[in-house]
């Protein structure tokens, strides 16, 4: 995030009236120190949040693009450097025992099957005409057995832990040998199948079926993880003969993967091998996944409605890499959180903010909340008060970002609203009203409408705004934590990965009014 020091020219409108906003005080057992993240985020009482495993994608061509191929993830001046919001361990395929390895060739097998027999179905019914299918066979660049170019011939360096779909040779290859056993072994079986499919989305583009127009390779690029999420879809609606469903902790892998595969922070849209931010290629995979392929197929290129592109970029404002210091971060977002929910905050409990109780464990700190439990940040019904753990989200804001402090806090504000408002739904409901909430705010955010005290001079206000990144870091925080049973047998109805991003960008694409409907 940053302050804006322009006056606050605002770049968009605001989900909620603007109120001059009051600096809240906070309660504080001690200061210093940090702590790696545990324990969790209480809602609707007391709960809490879990750190869970995340996924790591397939890198297609990150470094600058294959000759004739579907371009990389290169990157325009002014971007920063791309920090790994997920990880995975080493796996090659020596590493597999000899049954191991024999599954996931055979796993490999069907998932490649069973995307180009869903495109032989799909293609005609979504393009007209017949399919031709493109040569698919994986390659091991350890013991390549054929040699491969593409408009120029392609090293087994080059396609070392990489897919691709070659226009030139009208062919799909993957890397056996580093790549999958690589995403299988850490993240699961959804992680190699959207990576085929992805590829083969750029093959369905490309000149010899639908020859899909477009200048830019993000426009193309966030199509082809649209058109992932279809074939995704059609897994998980039964209608493969060859896979079954995946589950859920495939599915939600599935998702997180993006944050891998997403471009630097403050990449230019429109650089010639730009994928997109996660935020983007998220929500592009979603509308595969909820709508299908013709949805994706009616994609057009600047249209601003679909595929949406959220673009940002560094300015001079960002003195820090597009981060603010821990605790500048917990002040600002708590006033721009009092400011956007003044009105129903003050119709409710006559003023224009929630108590605000922050402690440290790593001193004893205690909550203000009489059934708190461990926890990182949680909304107290009890007390209306928001409480924190200063020593597990200072770790976290350390870890990924000022834009985590951002989310964790706006989810926190959104249950609370749910509470005062009397919203009256399940478990899973709230949870993602309380997501959607969060994206409104980060909308009003976005358009530079909520203002702040300036930390430099108390007496004047200043905008906040989003740095490049902030989304990425905000769905990193979402995808990273989940929420174990607090109480009530929450974790029961539970929302899932795909339903709680796709909420937080109905809230960023919408307004408030839509998520408490």
């Amino acid at each position: 995030m940053r302050l804006g020091r322009s006056g606050g020219a605002p770049r968009g409108t605001s989900s909620r009236p603007r109120s001059t906003g009051t600096r809240t005080q906070r309660r504080t057992t001690s200061t210093g120190g940090t702590g790696m993240p545990s324990g969790g985020v209480p809602k609707g009482g007391c709960g809490g949040i879990l750190l869970m495993g995340v996924i790591l994608l397939a890198v297609m061509f990150l470094g600058g693009g294959l000759p004739g191929g579907d371009g990389g993830g290169g990157t325009s001046g002014g971007t920063a450097e791309r920090t790994d919001l997920v990880g995975a361990e080493a796996i090659t395929a020596d590493d597999l025992d000899p049954t191991d390895r024999a599954e996931l060739q055979r796993f490999t097998d069907d998932l490649a099957n069973d995307v180009n027999d869903y495109w032989g179905a799909q293609y005609p019914a979504t393009y007209g005409g017949s399919y031709e299918p493109p040569e698919y066979f994986p390659f091991n660049p350890v013991n390549p057995q054929r040699d491969l170019s593409c408009g120029q011939r392609l090293s087994p360096q080059v396609l070392a832990s990489n897919a691709i779909y070659c226009p030139a040779g009208d062919y799909i290859t993957w890397d056996e040998y580093y790549l999958f056993p690589k995403l299988r072994v850490n993240f699961g079986q959804a992680a190699v199948g959207v990576v085929l499919a992805h590829e083969w989305g750029h093959a369905i583009q490309g000149p010899v079926r639908a020859r899909v127009e477009g200048s830019t390779t993000i426009f193309k690029e966030l199509q082809a993880d649209c058109f992932a999420g279809a074939w995704v879809k059609n897994v998980q609606d039964d209608k493969s003969s060859l896979l079954n469903p995946f589950d859920q902790n495939d599915l939600d892998g599935a998702v997180a993967g993006f944050l891998l595969l997403r471009d630097p922070p403050g990449t230019d849209p429109n650089a010639r091998g730009a994928h997109g931010s996660a935020f983007d290629r998220i929500g592009s995979f979603e509308d595969g996944l909820i709508n299908g392929p013709d949805y994706c197929a009616a994609y057009r290129e600047g249209s601003g409605d679909r595929p949406r592109i959220t673009p940002l970029s560094f300015t001079a404002d960002d003195e820090s890499g597009g981060n603010l210091d821990y605790d500048t971060s917990v002040d600002v977002v708590v006033n721009a959180l009092n400011e956007f929910y003044s009105e129903t905050l003050i119709d409710v409990l006559g003023e224009a903010q929630l108590g605000l109780d922050e402690y440290r464990s790593s001193l004893n700190g205690v909550t203000a909340c009489p059934d708190a439990i461990d926890g990182i940040i949680f909304y107290c019904e009890a007390t209306t008060t928001v409480s924190w753990d200063a020593d597990q989200l200072q770790a976290i804001h350390n870890d990924i970002g000022d834009f985590a402090v951002s989310q964790l806090f706006a989810h926190e504000y959104g249950h609370a609203i749910m509470d005062l408002i009397g919203f009256q739904g399940t478990g899973e409901e709230i949870e993602l009203a309380a997501d959607c909430l969060a994206g409104a705010w980060s909308a009003a955010v976005n358009s530079g409408q909520l203002e702040v005290p300036d930390p430099l001079n108390q007496s004047a206000s200043v905008p906040l705004e989003m740095s490049p990144g902030d989304l990425d870091e905000g769905l990193a925080t979402m995808l990273r934590f989940r929420h174990p049973d607090g109480g009530g047998n929450r974790s029961s109805d539970e929302a899932d990965l795909f339903e709680r991003s796709r909420s937080f960008q109905v809230g960023f694409f919408g307004n408030a009014n839509t998520c408490v409907q």
